[in-house]
């Protein structure tokens, strides 16, 4: 249950009250954006807390957003990678997951909102707000609906026994035997870690005490996924007691699919 309850509460929340956000809980923002923030190298990515809501969106309205509609919150956090290599993507995606939980714990409800085919215009506006530069914006605030669980499906995804192997990438490993491991739940969940299209890109191999992620390259959003996905697997691990942190090691190509780092389980 723990682990349902942590993908629940990460819903997408794309309608926001309207009200703004109270000074208390804005200061306690303030406080999750600093100490992300602190945790992570300043040279590979920046964060930077945008209170103007209203003017901001509506500034942004038809240059950014799904299909030009900007989705309207109380606040945004701008996330400016300034190191656009792997582990510069990585840490950035990985760090806004963990600024996620933190809004989630005081009550807000979060949207990541991709700027990376912002039409033009769109990153003079974002620069008028004391934003240098930014690839993704994460709108934030109130969120209309429940983000309780109920009684919500989840959507369509692949068996756990097509995405985790044993030993090695191709060599299938059967729902009875991560039982045997303890991991069948773990893996039950992790299917449902947000990726593009609900490509589900990730593959993990489980080998002597850890578990491997590999990603199939989909494109330009691919090493953002890698560290949102890498959030997942190790929260959700957590859930189950599994104190260890996800690292991020040198890429190995197998195939169409690339090591991305592991965890110990």
């Amino acid at each position: 249950m723990l682990m349902r309850n942590f993908l629940s509460s990460r819903k997408s929340i794309r309608e926001f009250k309207g009200k703004n956000i109270s000074g208390k809980d804005m200061q306690k923002v303030q406080e999750i954006v600093s100490a992300v923030q602190n945790k992570v190298d300043g040279n590979l990515v920046q964060f930077t807390l945008i209170d103007e809501g209203k003017g901001f969106g509506k500034a942004l309205e038809g240059k950014a957003g799904y299909a030009g509609v900007m989705i309207k919150a109380p606040a945004y956090i701008a996330m400016d990678i300034v190191d656009a290599s792997p582990k510069g993507q990585f840490t950035a995606a990985y760090a806004m997951e963990e600024i996620i939980t933190g809004l989630i714990e005081i009550g807000l409800g979060s949207c990541w909102i991709s700027l990376t085919d912002v039409h033009a215009g769109g990153q003079e506006v974002i620069q008028g707000f004391n934003v240098h530069k930014a690839e993704y914006l994460l709108a934030f605030g109130y969120p209309m609906n429940t983000m309780g669980i109920g009684d919500t499906p989840y959507s369509s995804r692949m068996g756990v026994e097509d995405i985790v192997y044993k030993e090695r990438l191709g060599n299938p490993m059967t729902v009875e035997e991560l039982e045997t491991l303890g991991l069948d739940d773990l893996f039950y969940y992790v299917r449902f870690a947000p990726s593009a299209h609900n490509e589900q890109p990730w593959r993990y191999v489980v080998n002597n005490g850890r578990v491997d992620m590999y990603m199939k390259d989909t494109g330009k959003n691919y090493w953002i996924e890698a560290g949102i996905a890498a959030y997942y697997l190790e929260q959700l691990a957590h859930t189950m007691s599994i104190p260890h942190r996800f690292v991020l090691e040198e890429t190995s190509t197998e195939g169409e699919y690339k090591h991305i780092g592991s965890l110990q389980v």
